[in-house]
């Protein structure tokens, strides 16, 4: 028996549940609770499963007796050796009465909402986040129901919407306390994580989570998204990479499903803009543009390091935008890539060679749009594209088409190299489409010719962007100039481009 006690003290809820061996423990608890008289004192602990906190009958206990000793002694007899004890000992407790007393049980759960909420730090928005960058509409707790909103500074995407999954349980462990957002092929939840640790105890706290549910019969992106984060995680042990970390996977009815950390500070493509606001309202207009170049700056360096670190795994995220980089917080520009089920490997791009169909248009490299063969440089010109879109407030690339896409290039970086892409049967459309293109209105455009140089290159970028004549706008077009060359062979790396002269010295952030 005493072997038995021992194992009834280690084994935790969970566990039980998966070896199907509740109804037992229950039926043993409740010999053990028969055999043994109420407790003396709430000052003792118990040593076996966590009692858990205060309940009201052992507080009325605690006031009805002088210093908080119970009225007269008892004993107990200890099944497990026949011997008697003092009450007061430890003693495993059953599975339900733990249950009660920390709150597995979903209907316990919602009362443990507000703690979990209350450990949120993420300042509110103005409204919920699309996954794939469009806003969404935000939905109000109904009075009296849900967490409550009004005082603890919590993200909108955590708070201010209630989806009709909340309050559900998922996998036994995971409930649904907020919805983050939604894209064509998954949504995004914030959950609390009910895992208890077998003394009872919660892991970590109350830990929020968030969970990916991808779209029914989307499995195979599911997975193949988890065993990418799972590579790069494990690559990462100390998490220094600015990639988002996956917990677990399940599936929950016809959905296969991510848990991830939670990153409650909105994707870069909302975030982003509110800070330059704040900072061009509380500057003037030489320092703000400092920060904003600054802030720029802190936001590609992660970029480029999370890329530097998939490049060297030999993957291919092929699909940078900044509505796949999130924020981790509202106060900060502490930012993760998430969004890997489009991830592909350097031996496997020759699946695309037939159709082309990848990355987002706004974002496509030129090699993909002339529909020639990539590599990982696509990344590059991607994180380009998004480096150019800080500093504008608005995407680089406004085309929905392939063809149109072309032309935009065209208009921006000037004509493509004939040695690299005249094989290309979008090449000829292209150049047709170039020889009555004009640029920007109000400004004389240089000559359509096929022998546009970098230095020309450069300066029609300078100022198609705007951007001023002091150093760091200098360094600035450098880099973007290099991300955003024609010629996959002379970008730089991601890791090379950490080394660029944009990064260097001592900024505002």
């Amino acid at each position: 028996m005493d072997d038995l006690s021992e194992r009834l003290r280690i084994h935790d809820y969970t566990a039980l549940q998966t070896l199907g061996l509740v109804a037992l423990y229950n039926r043993i608890g409740l010999l053990i609770d028969d055999a043994h008289s109420k407790t003396q004192s709430e000052d003792s602990q118990p040593s076996g499963i966590y009692a858990g906190p205060e309940t009201p009958q052992r507080q009325r206990r605690h006031r009805d007796t002088p210093n908080g000793e119970t009225a007269g002694k008892s004993s107990s007899i200890d099944i497990t050796n026949g011997r008697k004890r003092k009450s007061g000992s430890s003693r495993p407790q059953s599975p339900e009465s733990s249950k009660r007393s920390f709150g597995v049980v979903a209907g316990n759960g919602k009362r443990n909402m507000k703690s979990a909420f209350a450990r949120v730090q993420a300042r509110a928005g103005d409204e919920q986040t699309d996954i794939d960058g469009g806003p969404l509409g935000r939905r109000a707790h109904p009075a009296g129901r849900g967490p409550a909103n009004a005082d603890r500074g919590l993200s909108a995407a955590a708070v201010e919407t209630r989806p009709a999954e909340y309050g559900e349980v998922w996998f036994d462990r995971y409930q649904i306390v907020g919805k983050l957002g939604e894209g064509a092929f998954s949504q995004a939840f914030l959950a609390m994580d009910l895992y208890c640790t077998r003394m009872g105890r919660r892991h970590d706290g109350t830990r929020l989570v968030s969970i990916k549910r991808m779209a029914a019969h989307e499995e195979v992106i599911g997975l193949s998204e988890h065993r990418t984060l799972t590579m790069l995680n494990a690559l990462d042990p100390r998490g220094c990479v600015p990639i988002v970390r996956v917990h677990d996977m399940f599936r929950h009815g016809a959905h296969a499903c991510l848990v991830m950390e939670p990153l409650l500070g909105g994707t870069l493509h909302d975030a982003f803009p509110r800070r330059v606001k704040a900072a061009y309202a509380t500057h003037d207009t030489e320092v703000a543009r400092r920060v904003h170049m600054d802030m720029i700056r802190a936001v590609v360096r992660q970029l480029l390091a999370a890329l530097a670190h998939m490049h060297s795994s030999a993957l291919i995220h092929a699909d940078i935008k900044t509505t796949n980089v999130i924020c981790g917080d509202a106060h900060s520009l502490s930012a993760k890539l998430i969004d890997f089920g489009n991830a592909v490997g350097d031996g496997d791009v020759a699946e695309y060679y037939r159709s082309f169909e990848i990355q987002t248009v706004w974002f496509r490299a030129p090699e993909v749009a002339y529909q020639r063969p990539f590599g990982r440089a696509i990344d590059v010109w991607s994180v380009g594209c998004v480096m150019c879109e800080l500093w504008l407030g608005r995407p680089l690339f406004t085309d929905m088409e392939n063809r149109s896409l072309v032309r935009s290039m065209l208009k921006l970086r000037g004509p493509p190299p004939a040695a690299l892409y005249a094989a290309s049967p979008i090449y000829t459309d292209a150049m047709r489409a170039w020889s009555a293109a004009r640029p920007t209105p109000g400004f004389r455009a240089p000559e359509p010719s096929l022998d546009w140089g970098a230095p020309l290159r450069a300066q029609w970028l300078r100022h198609s962007l705007h951007v001023g004549d002091d150093a760091d706008a200098d360094d600035f077009i450098a880099l973007a100039d290099a991300l955003l060359d024609y010629d996959p062979e002379q970008r730089p790396t991601a890791a090379e481009a950490l080394r660029h002269a944009f990064f260097d010295g001592t900024h505002f952030i």
